[in-house]
């Protein structure tokens, strides 16, 4: 008598591949793998460069460009490192660079005290407080000591609240 076995089913593909798996098929030329990416990055990073382009339009720019040098970039990244921390390293980069219009659209008060905020300042409270990184993240994204990091996102909420609690006739309207 003769038992049979059924062949060994191969591993289902996980649902979400690891950024260092998306990393890997992209350096192969993996268009999805560059799809899966983008999409995972893209809506975040849009909502953080908006704070410093102005526009939707000029985000989309900014985070077309994050995404560009990473590519440039890819082939010489250790991807066992964090590529998360990696992306926004390279985002809050971008987003220190861009420039605000120099008539940006009107916005509501709370907008308005973020944008108003020094552009360093600005990113690390969008990024902590906003984005929810954490402090060792943003340590690395900016290398350099946490503390410094605690500190200046510190002074960007004290910043923010003093723009918010302020009597609304001497607050700054677009």
């Amino acid at each position: 008598m003769s038992i049979a076995v059924a062949p060994p089913r191969p591993a289902a593909p996980t649902a979400h591949p690891s950024d260092e798996a998306l990393a890997l098929r992209i350096r192969r030329g993996d268009g999805l793998a560059l799809t899966a990416l983008v999409l995972r990055y893209a809506g975040p990073m849009h909502g953080l460069a908006r704070h410093f382009a102005g526009t939707d339009a000029r985000a989309a720019q900014v985070v077309t460009q994050v995404f560009a040098r990473m590519l440039d970039e890819l082939p010489k990244v250790d991807v066992r490192d964090s590529l998360s921390l990696w992306l926004w390293a390279l985002a809050a980069e971008a987003c220190l660079r861009a420039r605000l219009p120099t008539k940006p659209a009107p916005l509501d008060a709370t907008s308005e005290a973020i944008r108003q905020l020094p552009p360093r300042a600005r990113l690390l409270w969008l990024l902590h407080d906003g984005a929810g990184r954490s402090f060792a993240d943003l340590a690395w994204i900016f290398e350099c000591p946490e503390a410094r990091v605690r500190a200046q996102t510190h002074r960007a909420r004290l910043a923010l609240a003093r723009a918010l609690s302020g009597p609304a006739h001497l607050r700054r309207t677009a």
